[in-house]
């Protein structure tokens, strides 16, 4: 704007300067108004520049770095979020999922052992009151069978005692004597083989013992892994609560990045805006730079026939000054004159007003001297 108002002023100058010199130089008269628009215009001449780019690339570089800086925030933003957040994120994820899948592995392991657990106990359990009830069976009939050995021996013995006295006969002793060392024979058999079974018996009653010890560690290690299983409960809820800090800090910087991201959108708009009006501003100015150029071209013209012009006008300028400095002397002179000549009348006005009043005072002696 200040570049087309100095040209629009040097242009109405010139105009003006030009209609002067050609209704001036006809009469060949100069005016002081002349001369002081004249070397007013060859200042402004002088003082005008073109207006560089300089405003307009200042303020798009920093609109440039403003959008750098912006977007170096973002991808720093979002390399932090992605990298450290994302990670976490993975890590406790997974960790999550492998505390899941050991939680339930576990869980099932002890259930299944739990259950095998109740089912050794209630095996136990019914062998164990079968055993006893079959060892209480087997401790009458051994002990029958000892009262019967016993029964035995006595009647043995009294059959001894018997024969000794010689009361039976020799051949119903010797039947008796086989009848008894047969049932003696089939007695100890049977208390023989009720021993064996009473071994058998206590081996078995040993394994029983060993299942229960078995079974009690098996209770132990079930109570371990219970107590597994509770600090991964607290392990888990503590992940989950992790988890859900961790989503809020991802819904914040979520938002966080959607403002960033609306701010950047604004300032990329107005980038585009300001780029849209810096090539507006920058065609206006090639505009009027091919104005000025053209302008400048045309006053550098007038100006050079101004400096032709300016050294004949000072020559006539100097012509002048002489002639108007002969015509003071002259006026000089002549003032000098016209003062002499002033006094001069003055003097004749005084003795023709002294005439006229000497005149007047003659006729009105004359006139007293008639009547």
């Amino acid at each position: 704007m200040e570049l087309t108002d100095n040209i629009e002023n040097s242009d109405s100058k010139i105009l003006t300067f030009s209609s002067h010199t050609s209704s001036d130089c006809g009469n060949g008269d100069f005016d002081m108004d002349d001369i002081a628009n004249i070397r007013e215009l060859s200042n402004q001449t002088s003082y005008m520049r073109p207006r560089s780019t300089k405003e307009f690339e200042d303020e798009l570089s920093n609109l440039k770095k403003e959008n750098f800086n912006l977007k170096l925030r973002i991808y720093f933003l979002e390399e932090k979020m992605g990298s450290s957040f994302t990670l976490d994120k993975d890590n406790m994820v997974k960790q999550y999922i492998e505390l899941q899948v050991s939680y339930a592995n576990l869980k099932e392991e002890l259930e299944e052992k739990q259950h095998l657990l109740c089912q050794a106990v209630t095996a136990i359990e019914i062998d164990d009151k079968e055993h006893k009830k079959y060892v209480a069976n087997k401790d009458e009939q051994i002990f029958k069978l000892q009262q019967e050995i016993e029964k035995l021996r006595t009647q043995l013995q009294d059959t001894k005692y018997e024969i000794d006295s010689g009361y039976f006969s020799s051949n119903t002793t010797n039947n008796m004597n086989n009848e008894l060392e047969q049932k003696m024979k089939i007695l100890e058999q049977e208390l023989q083989s009720e021993k064996d079974n009473n071994i058998s018996l206590q081996f078995v009653i040993s394994q029983i013992e060993t299942f229960k010890s078995r079974c009690d560690n098996m209770q132990k290690e079930l109570q371990a892994k219970e107590a597994i299983l509770e600090t991964l409960k607290t392990e888990n809820t503590a992940l989950n609560s992790r988890i859900s800090a961790y989503s809020i800090q991802m819904k914040d910087t979520q938002q966080k990045l959607e403002f960033t991201c609306k701010e950047n959108q604004k300032l990329t708009t107005k980038i585009i805006l300001e780029h849209q009006k810096f090539d507006e501003l920058l065609s206006n100015y090639k505009e009027l730079n091919s104005k000025y150029n053209y302008t400048k071209a045309g006053l550098e013209r007038e100006h050079k026939e101004f400096e032709t012009m300016k050294l004949e006008y000072d020559k006539k300028i100097c012509e002048l000054e002489k002639e108007n400095s002969k015509l003071r002397l002259k006026i000089r002179d002549l003032r000098l004159k016209l003062d002499a000549a002033l006094t001069e009348i003055k003097k004749n006005q005084t003795l023709a007003f002294r005439t006229q009043q000497h005149l007047q005072e003659l006729r009105k002696r004359t006139h007293y001297m008639y009547k």
